[in-house]
């Protein structure tokens, strides 16, 4: 799909700080310290995932990763506002410094 070298170390380039990425957040998920930090996390792990999945798509002219990248980012915008909405309400038990 993508004939140009520029082009192709660019999307590599792009993949590898992607999944760089991933480690902070991950850290952010595991230490909070308040429910909103680690909602955010997740929100943002998700995003990242579904990047990643498009870049390699792109790279390996794989189409159906797109087609999933996209169904996660559905799931995870449902799953936010979920989330969301338990912790407004109060339910959610918050635990922190």
């Amino acid at each position: 799909m993508t004939d140009s070298p520029f082009i192709q170390v660019a999307l590599q380039i792009t993949l590898a700080v992607l999944t760089v990425l991933l480690f902070p957040t991950a850290y952010r998920l595991y230490r909070g310290p308040r429910i909103a930090d680690r909602m955010l996390a997740m929100d943002l792990i998700t995003t990242l995932l579904a990047s990643i999945m498009v870049v390699y798509a792109i790279l390996e002219d794989q189409h159906l990763l797109i087609d999933i990248a996209l169904a996660l980012s559905a799931l995870s915008f449902i799953a936010t506002l979920g989330v969301g909405r338990y912790v407004s309400e109060g339910r959610a038990i918050v635990t922190g410094k």
